[in-house]
């Protein structure tokens, strides 16, 4: 029943263009699968999204040296993050 699971069935299958990058000399001439999904909804309905609150020290460099004021603190920007980890569309 898991969404997740059914994604990683799909990757490298007949409904996957299965699309490759050239070789990328910043990574050791490494080349990386593109997914992209030969059905409606298309790369949506193969891809993953993962979501993480990103490292603390990042928002509050950008709130004390990066000019974004400080409602762009991790301590402001908290209660957000829970907010939206708890959202349900029926509440």
């Amino acid at each position: 029943r898991s969404p997740l699971l059914t994604c990683a069935k799909l990757q490298n299958t007949d409904v996957d263009w299965a699309f490759r990058t050239e070789p990328q000399p910043n990574v050791d001439d490494r080349v990386s699968h593109q997914p992209r999904g030969k059905m409606l909804g298309g790369c949506s309905s193969i891809n993953y999204m993962l979501y993480c609150r990103g490292d603390p020290r990042n928002y509050d460099q950008w709130a004390n040296e990066d000019g974004c004021g400080e409602r762009w603190s991790y301590a402001n920007l908290l209660p957000l993050f829970k907010r939206s980890e708890r959202f349900s569309p029926h509440d």
